[in-house]
């Protein structure tokens, strides 16, 4: 995530620490070389990864992981 004032970790953790937004899936998308080490701490607070460049199968499959599980 680029952004000028915030790191994604700071985003991630506001998302994840506001009750309207707390059960939204976070999904990191990343170059293959990078989503191999998936334990990396740029992936924490992530729900799930998709490599670049993706395809839309691809996308629809962790989307739809995410929609079938119950909100914690």
């Amino acid at each position: 995530m680029m952004l000028s004032n915030l790191s994604a970790n700071q985003v991630i953790d506001d998302l994840k620490h506001d009750s309207k937004t707390a059960t939204i899936p976070i999904i990191a998308v990343a170059p293959p070389a990078m989503a191999q080490d998936e334990a990396s701490p740029m992936f924490t607070g992530f729900d799930d990864c998709i490599t670049k460049p993706y395809d839309f199968n691809q996308l629809e499959v962790v989307i739809n992981r995410h929609i079938s599980q119950p909100h914690s």
